[in-house]
């Protein structure tokens, strides 16, 4: 069975995908996820999967967010050409549509074009400054909803790579 290791945008993204994937699903409590603030720097991204790859992860997934770009595909090939992950056998790219928030709001409805300012919304939080993603991370985890991959198309891509059914 592969070992799958993720690079994912901050802190809060990496808490999103332990309680989301790493402690929901069996065959991924030996998940490894490293964080990178600057997902757009090579040496950066390039150290993070050297140190996934050091753990055993022979899949590893590297997740920026599209943010206020307009076109998945087109910042995809640019990340994947600015990055240098072109010969990465093991590696794949996924675009997360907009930010990680729009795969938490995936659970209350269609979520593709739902950004961080959505979410805040959705939970309550206006006002509320320091740790937002953390925030919306724990208020969408104890809400006790699943992500419905049907309502977003770069959270139902990331679900079929895993090799997981999108329900």
């Amino acid at each position: 069975m592969s070992k799958i290791g993720l690079v994912v945008e901050g802190e809060s993204d990496k808490e999103f995908f332990i309680q989301c994937f790493k402690n929901k699903y069996p065959q991924f409590r030996n998940m490894q996820i490293q964080h990178a603030k600057k997902m757009k720097h090579k040496n950066t991204i390039h150290n993070r999967i050297n140190d996934l790859r050091d753990k055993g992860c022979d899949r590893i997934f590297v997740l920026p967010d599209l943010d206020d770009e307009s076109c998945v595909v087109n910042f995809k090939h640019s990340y994947i050409q600015q990055i240098g992950l072109g010969v990465m056998s093991d590696v794949t790219v996924v675009v997360i549509g907009k930010e990680v928030e729009s795969w938490v709001m995936s659970a209350f409805g269609e979520s593709n074009s739902k950004t961080k300012e959505d979410a805040k919304k959705h939970f309550d939080l206006s006002g509320k400054k320091d740790s937002l993603e953390l925030t919306i991370v724990k208020k969408f985890i104890a809400s006790k909803q699943n992500l419905k991959c049907k309502n977003n198309d770069s959270l139902r891509y990331f679900i079929e790579k895993l090799g997981l059914e999108c329900k």
